[in-house]
């Protein structure tokens, strides 16, 4: 499956998106339905984001107007930002663990050094 990408905008409205239907149609962390959102033929953003498919564009059974859902490459890809940034912040914290240790050797290394040194 070819991985979508995004730009800098269309992704932040993703992540609107998605926080919206999170925050609104979630019951203990789990999404139980999902969110119908305005189609807005004048909005470019919207269209980006359905011509890229992660927004679809359903009809419903009571009315004749459109509306757009967050498509599952929509999840998908927040699921892999997501991912990616707890990543990053693993190998941040390692890396300050290992600066950390890094010093702190270093300082026992010079206070061993010291005290040999005014042992003699």
């Amino acid at each position: 499956m070819e991985e979508k990408r995004l730009n800098s905008r269309q992704m932040a409205e993703l992540e609107r998106l998605v926080a919206f239907e999170r925050d609104r149609c979630s019951a203990d962390g789990m999404v139980v339905y999902q969110c119908a959102f305005p189609l807005r033929p004048q909005d470019p953003l919207q269209a980006e984001l359905v011509d890229a498919g992660v927004l679809a564009v359903k009809m419903s059974a009571d009315s004749d107007r459109p509306f757009v859902v967050i498509a599952p490459e929509g999840y998908a890809c927040i699921d892999r930002v997501e991912e990616q940034e707890r990543r990053e912040r693993y190998w941040e914290r390692r890396d300050w663990a290992i600066v950390l240790i890094a010093g702190l050797f270093g300082m026992l290394c010079t206070l061993i050094g010291l005290l040999i040194g005014l042992s003699m």
